[in-house]
């Protein structure tokens, strides 16, 4: 028989103070918990705004991606923040970047 992954609990996910920890819940579940460290905090809120943000930034990627493959939207090379081409870096497409970030987060 076929091992299916279950799937991640539901967001939106937030993390409490309790004690001398810091709790991630969602949907009234405890996902994560973790000593209050130096960077515990910090880290959490990171967490929490990933796991919060990462359906939507994976359907924003998808819309890009299905409109510069059917025409809609025109993509120019990738250059740095100085509007400068760096010859050292090879050139990298839109799509391939969003195709680079999609797989990252797990997706096709």
């Amino acid at each position: 028989m076929a091992h299916t992954a279950a799937k991640h609990t539901a967001t939106p996910w937030k993390y409490v103070k309790q004690g001398g920890y810091l709790q991630i819940h969602g949907n009234q579940e405890l996902i994560a918990e973790m000593y209050m460290g130096l960077r515990a905090e910090a880290n959490a809120a990171l967490i929490v705004r990933a796991a919060n943000a990462h359906d939507g930034l994976v359907e924003a990627l998808k819309l890009v991606l299905s409109g510069l493959e059917n025409g809609s939207i025109k993509s120019k090379p990738i250059i740095d923040l100085s509007g400068e081409i760096d010859a050292n870096i090879p050139m990298m497409s839109l799509h391939s970047v969003i195709r680079a970030a999609l797989a990252k987060a797990g997706e096709q």
